[in-house]
Parts: structure tokens; C-alpha cells; sequence
């Protein structure tokens, strides 16, 4: 009976702390919300807690870190899928490392740390809801950027239409051939709002075939 009121205690943590960590990402209407968190954090601590089960029936020849580096494993696969690559950006990547991160916590439960795992869940929490204002204030501040567009003819008329449309002046332009192609680089200072509008207006520049940032 004792055993089972703490799996009971450690499976109800779970559902907490997947509700919480869920929560966020619901408010902010992210595809991974409350029922997906939960499951995640909640099939990690119940393969923990079998694992452990296994172990005592099994004695030395059981290892319970088995099953935990699979459900790392695993884990993988379902945020790689949660993460969308378009020409100009990558999104995603957030949810693929708080489905990662939730994993790891269910784990920790599941192997009863309950300290650990309260930690952990208020430092996942924190970093989804306070680091997004510290991304965003660095964000404005923007900087200089280098930006390579491989264009099948000369049109730096087009480039410069497009940047001053968004009211940028390049630091510096210089086009050179490249065989058949032509190469222009670019030095740019933008402001952190509109770095993804001034790189979706180069890319639809006419003759632009290629575009890199660095």
C-alpha cells in the first residue's frame, strides 16, 4: 500500500508539473499544449517508475537506466517533428527543447527527487516565461549584419528599392561574377523588429536564387 500511495504521489507531480509547463505554451498558442505536456511528462515518470519495478524484480541483473536513455531517445523524435524550416527561419526549436526538458523532468519524478524535480520545473517554467522579454530587448537593439544573395543577373536597383521600401540604408554594397551568376554582399545595420522583413524582401527580389546571413 505504501508503495503505491507514492507512485500515486509521483504520478500526481507529473500531471502538475506537465499541466504548468502546458499551460505556457497553451496562453501562447503553441501546438504542444496542456493534454501533450502532460502525457509527455506523465509516460516518462510511469517508464521511470516501471523501470525501477523491474529492477527489484530482476535484482543485479536489472539496470534502471535502460529504459530512461531509450525515453531520451524517443523524446527525440517528437521534437524533431515540432520543429517547421521555412527559405528564411527555423520555428520550433522552443517546444522541440521543452519537450526534451519536460522528458527529463518526468524522469526525475518518476525516481522520486522530488526537490530536483520542483527546481527543475520552476527553472523551466522561468526561462518560457521571463527569458522571451530579455530575447526581445536585445532583439530591438538589433546589429550588423552580412548578407550573400546569389542573383542569376545584375539588379542592385531591386536590392536597394527593397531595403530602402523597409527604410534600411546598407552600410555597404559591392556585386561581383560569379561564372554565369552574379554575387552581391552586403553590410546591413537593422533593427532586431525588422531583421525577418528585411530578409523576406531580399529573397523576393527579382533575380535572387540564393540568400546567406552571417
Amino acid at each position: 500500500m505504501e508503495n503505491w500511495l507514492e507512485y500515486g504521489l509521483r504520478l500526481g507531480t507529473a500531471i502538475f508539473a506537465g499541466g504548468l509547463i502546458g499551460f505556457e505554451r497553451e496562453v501562447r498558442g503553441k501546438a504542444v499544449g496542456m493534454r501533450t505536456n502532460i502525457l509527455i511528462c506523465l509516460g516518462a515518470c510511469l517508464l521511470m517508475i516501471i523501470s525501477q519495478e523491474i529492477t527489484k524484480t530482476a535484482g543485479a541483473r536489472g539496470d534502471p537506466s535502460r529504459i530512461a536513455a531509450q525515453v531520451v531517445t524517443g523524446i527525440g523524435f517528437l521534437g524533431a517533428g515540432a520543429i517547421i524550416r521555412s527559405q528564411l527561419h527555423v520555428s520550433g526549436l522552443t517546444t522541440a527543447a521543452t519537450i526534451w526538458a519536460l522528458a527529463a523532468l518526468g524522469l526525475v519524478i518518476g525516481a522520486g527527487y522530488y526537490w530536483l524535480s520542483v527546481l527543475g520545473m520552476l527553472l523551466i517554467f522561468l526561462t518560457l516565461t521571463l527569458v522571451p522579454y530579455v530575447e526581445r530587448a536585445v532583439r530591438r537593439r538589433g546589429g550588423v549584419y552580412t548578407v550573400d544573395l546569389i542573383l542569376d543577373r545584375s539588379n542592385t536597383g531591386g536590392v536597394l528599392d527593397a531595403l530602402r521600401a523597409l527604410q534600411i540604408d546598407p552600410d555597404g554594397i559591392s556585386i561581383e561574377r560569379a561564372g554565369s551568376l552574379w554575387k552581391a554582399t552586403l553590410e546591413l545595420n537593422v533593427p532586431g523588429a525588422l531583421q525577418f522583413e528585411a530578409l523576406d524582401a531580399l529573397a523576393r527580389v527579382e533575380g535572387v536564387i540564393r540568400m546567406a546571413g552571417r
